[in-house]
């Protein structure tokens, strides 16, 4: 977890994505990906609609603990929360 959280502060500047942050009632949470690939193209429907091509995730996540890169893609993530001594 530690290693994850040294991430956090070069992850935040070089993408704005972020590694560490609260999960509320005195909970810390690590995010660690281990794999991101790019969707360039997807066929896809919902209730027999298409959806359209990809595009750039916008306007950002901006609720909670969220961040997503902006470019579409599948992505592995592991996450570890900290709960305080007696909680």
């Amino acid at each position: 977890m530690a290693g994850v959280g040294l991430l956090d502060v070069p992850a935040r500047v070089l993408t704005g994505l972020r590694t560490r942050g609260s999960a509320g009632h005195g909970r810390t949470e690590w995010y660690g990906v281990q794999d991101l690939h790019a969707v360039v193209r997807v066929d896809a429907t919902w209730e027999g609609e298409p959806l359209g091509a990809v595009a750039p995730v916008r306007p950002p996540v901006t609720f909670g603990f969220g961040s997503v890169p902006p470019a579409p893609g599948v992505v592995r993530v592991t996450t570890t929360v900290q709960v305080p001594a007696g909680g």
